[in-house]
């Protein structure tokens, strides 16, 4: 199951590159149009030409002027968006990916958070985050020992994995804590999910969590935010 999600998410990272590879194509594909028929215009012209053709070339060369720093902005947030779907990419790599639940690490986790900071600082987006634990583990481990506590870790880590939208990334945060990366996401709905979690949790478990919620705000560092 937890292999059929990753599948899922390596194909909507691939689709969401696509996407960003078509949209610039096309930009690039206009702006060169623009500009042959620019260099076109300047091919015709001569020193003789009246003053009135040489201000209309000026207006043109404003009208040239304006869609290129558009693609250039343009260019500049597909270049962070690549950088976004590759750190996503880079989460199914063994460096990242916890042994016991096949969750991100911490190392994982450090990469999902420095990606999602770096896009709320540019784009000033919102991102929230999730951190639970288990309630009295340490006594499922005395009673039960520490590899049904195990199980109990890789039974909680699957359903997470189900209950999380493709976009975001759980990560295995110590022991039987947990954390959950939701971007474009605000602190109402990140409660709401998080209510929505711990319900399904009590009820199709046998065991309950506690979740803290936060949302990154501006001045805020992955520690703070934690």
């Amino acid at each position: 199951q937890r292999s059929r999600r990753e599948l899922r998410r390596a194909h909507a990272v691939a689709t969401e590159l696509e996407r960003i590879a078509v949209e610039v194509r096309k930009s690039l594909a206009r702006h060169h149009a623009s500009l042959s028929r620019f260099k076109a215009r300047v091919g015709k012209l001569n020193d003789g030409q009246q003053e009135a053709a040489w201000k209309e070339l000026c207006r043109e060369v404003e009208d040239i002027l304006r869609p290129t720093l558009q693609l250039a902005s343009q260019m500049a947030n597909a270049y962070d968006e690549i950088r976004q779907q590759s750190a996503n990419l880079m989460t199914f790599t063994e460096v990242r990916t916890d042994s016991l639940t096949g969750l991100n690490n911490r190392r994982g986790l450090d990469d999902t958070l420095g990606a999602q900071f770096a896009m709320m600082n540019r784009y000033n987006t919102r991102f929230s985050v999730a951190m639970l634990d288990i309630d009295h583990f340490k006594q499922v481990n005395d009673r039960e020992g520490h590899l049904y506590g195990d199980k109990v870790l890789q039974d909680l880590s699957r359903m997470l994995d189900e209950c999380v939208r493709e976009t975001d990334v759980v990560a295995r945060y110590g022991g039987e804590e947990f954390i959950i990366v939701m971007p474009q996401t605000e602190l109402f709905g990140a409660c709401v999910f998080a209510e929505r979690l711990r319900d399904r949790i009590a009820h199709g478990m046998d065991l309950t969590i506690s979740v803290g919620v936060a949302s990154a705000m501006e001045g805020d560092t992955e520690q703070s935010l934690l």
